[in-house]
């Protein structure tokens, strides 16, 4: 399944930067940084893409760095799990709880 709707020769060439927002991107571009240094695997890094149709689907990212035979890191390989129904649900529970306290 194709979270976000690219076929692979959409997604060729291309970084996961530039499947986000401009301003979701550069916060993550940010985190990320620190990350590519230290050279580690990450887990449950969230994040917003844009879909081939344009809507915006949140994501959790976990990759593995990989290492070249000569050590200089070459990249990172890993997944992305759709979690836009998690958030929206999150959402809609702190709205809810807002309203209530706002009865109280």
């Amino acid at each position: 399944k194709l979270v976000l709707g690219y076929e692979p020769e959409e997604v060729l060439g291309r970084t996961p930067f530039d499947f986000m927002p401009h301003e979701e991107a550069a916060r993550v571009r940010a985190g990320f940084a620190a990350i590519a240094v230290r050279r580690t695997p990450f887990h449950d890094l969230d994040n917003i893409n844009v879909r081939k149709d344009g809507t915006l689907c949140h994501v959790q990212t976990h990759c593995t760095p990989i290492i070249g035979a000569d050590g200089v890191l070459t990249g990172y390989r890993g997944v992305d799990r759709d979690i836009t129904d998690r958030k929206l649900d999150e959402m809609a529970l702190r709205e809810s709880e807002s309203r209530f306290r706002g009865l109280f």
